[in-house]
């Protein structure tokens, strides 16, 4: 068996490993997308609640209710703040996972040209051998042709 067939079942192991790291990339990419659009929600809920609370102030609202939002802008801060960093860790992990794949995807690169470069050798040889036999032949025929 040649080098490149001696290959290829490695081959096809680091092509499917390949595929498998650039999947929980692609789904780790996903979450970090779902968990920012995630923060934008909870943002953009805190903007609507200031400015109803900024409002609510100028009227004759009571004590209480006024005590009661900012309790609740104080909780909504602190889930921002959460979020902000469950968005750094997914960050964090997203960029592992890139450099796996990019681990992966060299491998498999690196063996392609190897294999390419066997199957090279492998085909010049078989050619070297092919023009021998060819000339073998050749130079009986000639020989026999001189008798």
């Amino acid at each position: 068996m040649t080098r490149s067939k001696r290959l290829l079942p490695i081959h096809k192991i680091t092509e499917h490993e390949e595929r498998q790291s650039a999947q929980r990339l692609t789904k780790v990419h996903q979450t970090l997308m779902a968990e920012k659009s995630r923060l934008a929600e909870l943002v953009a809920y805190r903007q609507s609640y200031l400015e109803e609370f900024k409002s609510l102030q100028k009227t004759d609202i009571g004590i209480e209710k006024l005590t009661h939002m900012q309790q609740f802008i104080a909780r909504l801060n602190e889930t921002i703040q959460a979020q902000q960093n469950i968005i750094q860790r997914c960050a964090s992990e997203l960029e592992r996972q890139r450099q796996h794949w990019r681990e992966r995807h060299l491998r498999t690169e690196a063996l392609s040209q190897a294999i390419g470069r066997f199957r090279v050798h492998e085909q010049e040889a078989e050619d070297k051998q092919s023009q021998k036999i060819l000339d073998e032949i050749g130079a009986r025929m000639t020989h026999s042709r001189r008798r």
